[in-house]
Protein backbone atom coordinates (compact mmCIF):
# COMPACT_ATOMS: atom_id res chain seq x y z
CA UNK A 1 0.00 0.00 0.00
CA UNK A 2 1.58 3.25 -0.84
CA UNK A 3 1.72 6.00 1.72
CA UNK A 4 -0.04 9.39 1.01
CA UNK A 5 2.69 10.98 0.25
CA UNK A 6 4.04 8.83 -2.54
CA UNK A 7 0.49 8.87 -3.76
CA UNK A 8 0.64 12.78 -3.86
CA UNK A 9 4.24 12.75 -5.25
CA UNK A 10 3.54 10.39 -7.72
CA UNK A 11 0.42 12.74 -9.03
CA UNK A 12 3.04 15.91 -8.87
CA UNK A 13 5.62 13.75 -11.08
CA UNK A 14 1.90 13.15 -13.79
CA UNK A 15 1.19 17.03 -13.42
CA UNK A 16 -1.85 16.43 -11.62
CA UNK A 17 -2.12 17.87 -7.77
CA UNK A 18 -5.49 16.60 -6.50
CA UNK A 19 -4.44 19.05 -3.25
CA UNK A 20 -4.19 22.05 -6.03
CA UNK A 21 -7.10 21.36 -7.83
CA UNK A 22 -9.41 21.52 -4.73
CA UNK A 23 -8.06 24.41 -3.63
CA UNK A 24 -7.83 25.82 -6.73
CA UNK A 25 -12.17 25.60 -7.04
CA UNK A 26 -14.57 28.34 -6.09
CA UNK A 27 -17.59 27.83 -3.90
CA UNK A 28 -19.55 27.11 -6.86
CA UNK A 29 -17.15 24.27 -8.16
CA UNK A 30 -17.15 23.34 -4.18
CA UNK A 31 -20.63 22.92 -4.06
CA UNK A 32 -21.10 21.03 -7.04
CA UNK A 33 -18.46 18.45 -6.35
CA UNK A 34 -19.74 17.97 -3.19
CA UNK A 35 -23.43 17.44 -4.45
CA UNK A 36 -22.30 15.23 -7.14
CA UNK A 37 -20.33 13.25 -4.37
CA UNK A 38 -23.58 12.69 -2.52
CA UNK A 39 -25.45 11.67 -5.21
CA UNK A 40 -22.88 8.44 -6.23
CA UNK A 41 -22.62 7.97 -2.68
CA UNK A 42 -25.60 9.00 0.41
CA UNK A 43 -22.52 7.83 2.83
CA UNK A 44 -20.59 11.04 2.02
CA UNK A 45 -24.34 13.34 3.27
CA UNK A 46 -23.30 11.90 6.76
CA UNK A 47 -19.92 12.21 6.33
CA UNK A 48 -20.37 15.96 5.16
CA UNK A 49 -22.88 16.75 8.46
CA UNK A 50 -20.12 14.82 10.66
CA UNK A 51 -17.31 17.42 9.26
CA UNK A 52 -19.44 20.37 9.92
CA UNK A 53 -20.43 19.27 13.39
CA UNK A 54 -16.46 18.71 14.09
CA UNK A 55 -15.57 22.25 13.37
CA UNK A 56 -18.80 24.21 14.14
CA UNK A 57 -18.12 22.03 17.85
CA UNK A 58 -14.56 24.06 17.76
CA UNK A 59 -16.43 27.23 17.34
CA UNK A 60 -18.32 26.75 19.62
CA UNK A 61 -21.25 28.32 17.72
CA UNK A 62 -24.72 26.33 19.75
CA UNK A 63 -27.10 26.94 17.47
CA UNK A 64 -25.30 25.72 14.70
CA UNK A 65 -24.09 22.60 16.52
CA UNK A 66 -27.85 22.21 16.98
CA UNK A 67 -29.27 22.16 13.80
CA UNK A 68 -26.53 19.65 13.01
CA UNK A 69 -27.14 17.05 15.39
CA UNK A 70 -30.94 17.75 14.52
CA UNK A 71 -29.97 16.24 10.73
CA UNK A 72 -27.49 14.23 12.34
CA UNK A 73 -30.19 12.61 14.68
CA UNK A 74 -32.31 12.13 11.42
CA UNK A 75 -29.82 10.45 9.14
CA UNK A 76 -28.74 7.96 11.96
CA UNK A 77 -32.41 7.17 12.57
CA UNK A 78 -32.76 6.22 9.19
CA UNK A 79 -29.84 3.81 8.63
CA UNK A 80 -31.22 2.00 11.83
CA UNK A 81 -34.80 2.42 10.78
CA UNK A 82 -34.42 0.74 7.38
CA UNK A 83 -32.95 -2.51 9.82
CA UNK A 84 -35.15 -2.15 12.47
CA UNK A 85 -38.15 -2.10 9.73
CA UNK A 86 -37.17 -5.49 8.19
CA UNK A 87 -36.89 -6.75 11.99
CA UNK A 88 -40.05 -5.87 12.68
CA UNK A 89 -41.29 -8.12 9.07
CA UNK A 90 -39.43 -11.07 9.80
CA UNK A 91 -39.25 -11.06 13.37
CA UNK A 92 -35.50 -10.64 13.64
CA UNK A 93 -32.82 -10.95 10.94
CA UNK A 94 -28.70 -11.48 10.43
CA UNK A 95 -26.49 -10.84 13.30
CA UNK A 96 -24.47 -8.68 11.05
CA UNK A 97 -27.16 -6.19 10.33
CA UNK A 98 -28.29 -6.38 14.16
CA UNK A 99 -25.02 -5.22 15.12
CA UNK A 100 -25.30 -3.09 12.49
CA UNK A 101 -28.45 -0.96 13.80
CA UNK A 102 -26.97 -1.22 17.54
CA UNK A 103 -24.42 0.93 15.99
CA UNK A 104 -26.44 3.53 14.85
CA UNK A 105 -28.80 3.14 18.17
CA UNK A 106 -25.28 4.39 20.05
CA UNK A 107 -24.81 7.22 17.44
CA UNK A 108 -28.11 8.33 18.58
CA UNK A 109 -27.83 7.62 22.28
CA UNK A 110 -23.86 9.60 21.92
CA UNK A 111 -25.71 12.58 20.39
CA UNK A 112 -27.92 12.34 22.93
CA UNK A 113 -25.46 12.56 25.82
CA UNK A 114 -23.72 15.23 23.83
CA UNK A 115 -26.63 17.70 24.00
CA UNK A 116 -27.46 20.24 21.79
CA UNK A 117 -30.83 18.87 19.55
CA UNK A 118 -33.86 20.94 19.27
CA UNK A 119 -37.27 19.47 21.04
CA UNK A 120 -38.40 20.02 17.64
CA UNK A 121 -36.44 17.43 16.10
CA UNK A 122 -36.97 14.90 19.14
CA UNK A 123 -40.44 15.07 18.82
CA UNK A 124 -40.15 13.87 14.97
CA UNK A 125 -37.63 11.40 16.04
CA UNK A 126 -40.47 10.11 18.40
CA UNK A 127 -42.75 10.19 15.79
CA UNK A 128 -40.80 8.58 13.77
CA UNK A 129 -39.19 5.85 15.97
CA UNK A 130 -42.25 4.82 17.70
CA UNK A 131 -43.69 3.58 13.86
CA UNK A 132 -41.27 1.26 14.37
CA UNK A 133 -41.31 0.47 18.13
CA UNK A 134 -45.13 0.23 17.92
CA UNK A 135 -45.03 -2.48 15.30
CA UNK A 136 -43.08 -4.86 18.69
CA UNK A 137 -41.48 -7.15 16.38
CA UNK A 138 -37.83 -6.68 16.37
CA UNK A 139 -36.54 -7.25 19.00
CA UNK A 140 -35.05 -3.27 19.63
CA UNK A 141 -37.93 -2.06 21.50
CA UNK A 142 -36.03 -1.59 24.88
CA UNK A 143 -32.50 -0.01 23.07
CA UNK A 144 -35.21 2.18 21.59
CA UNK A 145 -37.39 2.35 24.79
CA UNK A 146 -33.87 3.40 27.20
CA UNK A 147 -33.43 6.37 23.43
CA UNK A 148 -36.66 7.58 24.02
CA UNK A 149 -36.07 8.29 28.09
CA UNK A 150 -32.86 9.43 27.55
CA UNK A 151 -34.29 12.09 25.21
CA UNK A 152 -36.60 13.61 26.95
CA UNK A 153 -35.09 16.92 29.00
CA UNK A 154 -38.20 19.24 28.95
CA UNK A 155 -41.72 18.69 30.21
CA UNK A 156 -43.22 18.87 26.72
CA UNK A 157 -41.01 16.26 25.71
CA UNK A 158 -42.10 13.91 28.95
CA UNK A 159 -45.54 14.64 28.25
CA UNK A 160 -45.15 13.94 24.40
CA UNK A 161 -43.57 10.17 25.04
CA UNK A 162 -46.20 9.83 27.80
CA UNK A 163 -48.71 10.40 24.77
CA UNK A 164 -47.41 8.06 22.87
CA UNK A 165 -46.74 5.13 25.50
CA UNK A 166 -50.33 5.54 26.33
CA UNK A 167 -51.50 4.73 22.89
CA UNK A 168 -49.61 1.35 22.83
CA UNK A 169 -51.64 -1.42 24.09
CA UNK A 170 -49.57 -3.04 27.15
CA UNK A 171 -50.10 -5.33 29.98
CA UNK A 172 -48.43 -3.62 32.58
CA UNK A 173 -51.40 -0.65 33.07
CA UNK A 174 -54.33 -2.99 33.42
Amino acid sequence: MMSLHSEQGEEKSRGFSLDDELKSLDAENLYNLVQELIRKNPEVHRLVLEWFKEKTEASRVAEEVATLNDELLMEYWEKAENIISEFNEYGGGPEDEEEEAYEWLNEISDLIEAGNISSDAKLEFFDDAFVEYDRGNSGFEDALMDIFFAMCETKEEWDYLVEKLAKRPSDWRK
